[in-house]
């Protein structure tokens, strides 16, 4: 068809258009090992029921309408398995967890065991928490897009027989996913190096946006330490500012400032010889500050600053 179109339209013409994105999905996800495909809309239902007659008509039974009440995604659970995503670790039913690390070279997913595993049973319990990991490690990378290189750090276990086990089981679970493109051999430490085509952006990139307030870093300065800065600050503008200058920061680093009845302003005053008066601001971010002068007004943080 796309051939003919070619040839007898004219130059500019749209010959082909890809599917949308119900028809995509069942394009390349819908397959034997899928029990069910609901959808909550009556026309993209009928549209899919349709497609699914054309290109694989002994599916097309498992293509169902949902006409609930209660919203689809809070029906199936959805909703909270977006949540569970947006977080870096994901606990297990036996206790231990999985924790997700997305660096720009590789993914590093970490397997921690339960404090409270018993030495007697020791090797039993990891072998279970691996096992556990392993099977959600799989719905991880699928739920959340992730591609490229990722290494999984499984809890080391002395029986080599147990270990034979788990990397069996990972390549079990994983077997599915068509987007999985080599699974190298566990190594002597307990990793699993694992490639995986990487289609688009992960979901997690789609749906969140860089924290502006640590700019993705994953933390933030103490109190302490913004003290520390809104100390340098005053040894910049020692002897180039006279007057009043009035400290706007987060209530946690005014009340760090504030402490012992004030005595950290006495000091800074005393040794700068700048008059400071210190406004907790819930509009500023915590790893920030703003001085103003009170004689003009003016803002000058950055005058100062370095």
């Amino acid at each position: 068809k796309i051939k003919k179109k070619a040839q007898v339209l004219p130059a500019g013409s749209l010959i082909y258009r890809d599917a949308g994105l119900i028809p995509a999905l069942v394009r390349d996800q819908f397959s034997e090992d899928v029990e069910e495909f609901i959808i909550d809309s009556q026309d993209e239902y009928k549209k899919i029921i349709n497609y699914v007659r054309k290109v694989a008509p002994n599916l097309a039974d498992r293509v169902k309408l949902y006409d609930g009440k209660e919203p689809i995604f809070e029906r199936f659970g959805i909703e909270k398995q977006i949540d569970k995503m947006l977080f870096r670790s994901v606990r297990l039913p036996s206790g231990g967890e999985i924790v997700i690390d997305i660096t720009e070279a590789l993914i590093a997913i970490d397997v921690n065991s339960s404090k409270s595993t018993k030495k007697r049973d020791y090797e039993e319990m990891i072998l279970k928490v691996n096992l556990e990991a392993a099977e959600e490690i799989a719905h991880q990378l699928r739920l959340r897009d992730l591609g490229g290189i990722i290494a999984v750090d499984f809890i080391d276990m002395a029986q080599k027989e147990n270990r034979e086990k788990l990397e069996k089981s990972f390549r079990e679970v994983l077997k599915d996913d068509r987007a999985v493109k080599r699974i190298l051999p566990m190594n002597e430490f307990g990793m699993i190096i694992i490639t995986r085509k990487r289609v688009r952006q992960s979901i997690t990139s789609r749906i969140t946006e860089q924290c502006p307030v640590c700019r993705g870093v994953g933390s933030i300065y103490s109190p302490s330490t913004m003290v520390a800065y809104i100390e340098r600050w005053l040894i910049h503008a020692q002897g180039n500012f006279k007057g009043r200058a009035i400290l706007l920061a987060h209530p946690d680093v005014a009340e760090e400032m504030l402490s012992d009845n004030g005595q950290l302003i006495a000091d800074f005053e005393e040794a700068y010889a700048i008059r400071l008066v210190v406004f907790a601001d819930v509009s500023i971010p915590p790893n920030s500050y703003r001085i103003i002068s009170s004689d003009t007004g003016e803002d000058i943080t950055d005058k100062f600053g370095y």
